[in-house]
């Protein structure tokens, strides 16, 4: 397993795991057991997400999610013992519905603000996530690198606030009634449309071009939203 491919898992893995700013990941060695990969691997996967902000690591303290705070430890980063306070408190009692139309507000917005600013690094994890997912042999393959490419853009927009926010829904993807909705919408007709419909906001986005790119994503997850609540 490559380090790119490796650290998109990682990157899901914290996103569906409820993980917030300050909270400290499993050991190195767990990790593995989960992701899979060897230990360099696994150490040059979490280099490059520590490069994009999505995790540090403290000598003898481990590898906590969110920037560092200047030179504080996690048990001063924001939210890191407040858990009441998250906004993810919110998912107790959302439904799926309630999620796609948040979804539907903040994703377009955030895919065109990636158009502006995602790097040719961005753009080649985009790719890699669109070639995952079309070699994708089961549903929860598909399901967990169509949530990566999501999360690439989300994080090309390089804004931590629209980042927290977008990790916050998200979450949701791992709720037993958002599962059964969507592998219950899944046919092969539907992948492939999807698939088509991430490469459209990837190319917009390296095109940058903001205006394509947000209606690229508010187009997909309205043929989502239409096929996982059955509305026409």
């Amino acid at each position: 397993m490559r380090s790119t491919e490796l650290a998109e898992s990682l990157r899901a893995y914290i996103a569906d795991g409820g993980f917030g700013p300050g909270d400290r990941l499993p050991a190195e060695r767990e990790l593995i057991k989960v992701l899979g990969g060897s230990r360099g691997t696994m150490r040059r996967a979490m280099d490059r997400l520590r490069d994009d902000g999505v995790l540090w690591r403290g000598v003898g303290q481990g590898t906590f999610v969110g920037r560092r705070m200047d030179g504080r430890t996690a048990d001063a980063a924001p939210f890191a013992h407040q858990p009441s306070a998250r906004p993810t408190a919110a998912l107790n009692t959302t439904n799926p519905a309630e999620v796609l139309e948040a979804r539907s507000v903040l994703e377009p917005r955030i895919t065109a603000i990636a158009a502006l600013r995602a790097t040719p690094d961005d753009i080649e994890r985009m790719d890699e996530a669109i070639s995952q997912s079309e070699r994708a042999s089961s549903l929860l393959q598909f399901e967990h690198w169509d949530s990566a490419f999501h999360g690439i853009v989300a994080t090309a927009c390089n804004n931590s606030m629209l980042l927290t926010l977008f990790e916050t829904l998200n979450q949701a993807r791992s709720d037993s009634m958002w599962g059964r909705l969507k592998q219950a919408s899944l046919t092969p007709e539907r992948i492939s449309a999807y698939i088509l419909q991430h490469r459209a906001v990837r190319d917009a986005i390296a095109d940058r071009d903001r205006t394509a790119a947000e209606a690229a994503m508010r187009d997909h997850l309205r043929v989502v939203a239409a096929n996982m609540l059955g509305e026409s």
